[in-house]
């Protein structure tokens, strides 16, 4: 098993929103919001990922105010602590979603996939 890392760098439009897609495939273990720096950081966004093959939710959670690392698991995609279900799996693709971000916005996601 190895462990692969895609960091998205998110710039989000006008209306404070932001969407990519990624290619990976495996378990989704960990996913690592930084919100960035100063007057164009991320403000209170939210932040989904879904599998672009059943458009199943892996990851959701509302209005984020701090850098957070989330491990989320098919019983609960937005949990801190990972434990107690298997990871949700990403088929192929990813799509990444950010909402509510705020004007021109930057900030980072980091998915950890296990593969």
């Amino acid at each position: 098993m190895s462990i692969s890392r895609k960091r998205i760098s998110v710039t989000t439009d006008s209306s404070g929103d932001f969407e990519a897609e990624v290619h990976m495939q495996g378990a989704l273990r960990c996913v690592a919001v930084d919100l960035g720096d100063g007057p164009t950081a991320l403000s209170t966004p939210d932040v989904s990922i879904e599998d672009t093959f059943d458009e199943t939710v892996l990851f959701a959670d509302t209005g984020i105010a701090a850098n957070a690392r989330y491990y989320p698991t098919t019983n609960d995609p937005n949990s801190t602590t990972g434990q107690d279900y298997p990871a949700p799996i990403i088929l192929q693709r990813a799509t990444v979603t950010v909402a509510g971000g705020g004007d021109t916005k930057s900030g980072t996601i980091t998915l950890f996939v296990e593969r």
